[in-house]
């Protein structure tokens, strides 16, 4: 009995010990260190101040008895470049003209080559043309009209052509009919004249319709000088 109560007295001056040392150890831990301070403090007061100095500069005028020295300060003045700004003149009312001078420049006249005369040279065309009959039998004649334009100024001899063609024949190649018995040669005055042909149909020609070309062609060059067609302008009948 004894040993236990010498147990439990001795856990009590334990557990007060240790409470009484937690608080010191709390108080030591957050109380403020007073060593930062007293750092400062030293080396505020260990470090030298600084002072400007200015040099007098003593002037050379005459010393009056008496008096203090006087000491001017002699100051370096800063340099300032101005760049010099040309304000155009104010005209009337106060309003600012500003001329501007432009050079002109003028272009050189070309001289312009004069066209040289080409004479035209004259044409012959046919102006009108047409057949008597549209409808013929085959065997029989017909004939066929010209009127000739002849603009070079000069008579021409040209022969007057004719040809028929079925109009379901694409090419005037291919079984074309001519007449050369009735080609004639006409005498073509300057300016529009009229002419005529005549045309024999062969007796084996076959009935339809048949295209008609009419053709100049100059007898004296053999040049060809017109040519005009009209699809189905003859009916041949049988």
């Amino acid at each position: 009995m004894n040993f236990v109560r010498a147990v439990f007295i001795f856990a009590l001056v334990m557990l007060a010990v240790g409470m009484l040392g937690s608080r010191l150890w709390l108080q030591n831990a957050f109380r403020p260190s007073a060593e930062p301070l007293a750092t400062l403090a030293v080396a505020s007061q260990s470090k030298p101040s600084v002072t400007a100095v200015t040099t007098p500069t003593s002037s050379r005028r005459g010393r009056t008895s008496g008096a203090p020295h006087a000491i001017s300060l002699s100051t370096v003045p800063t340099r300032s470049i101005t760049t010099p700004v040309t304000k155009p003149a104010a005209g009337a009312g106060g309003a600012i003209h500003v001329v501007h001078h432009h050079r002109v420049h003028r272009a050189r006249p070309t001289p312009t080559p004069l066209p040289t005369p080409v004479p035209t040279p004259g044409t012959v065309t046919l102006a009108n043309y047409w057949v008597n009959q549209t409808v013929v039998r085959h065997g029989r004649t017909f004939a066929l009209g010209y009127v000739i334009n002849n603009g070079t100024g000069h008579t021409l001899h040209l022969m007057l052509g004719a040809s028929l063609k079925s109009s379901h024949t694409l090419s005037w190649a291919v079984k074309a009919l001519s007449d050369p018995g009735h080609d004639v040669v006409a005498i073509v005055p300057p300016g529009v004249s009229t002419h005529e042909r005549f045309f024999t149909l062969p007796s084996r020609v076959r009935p339809g319709a048949y295209d008609v070309a009419w053709g100049l062609r100059n007898a004296v060059t053999g040049d060809r000088a017109g040519l005009v067609a009209a699809p189905g302008a003859l009916k041949v009948l049988g």
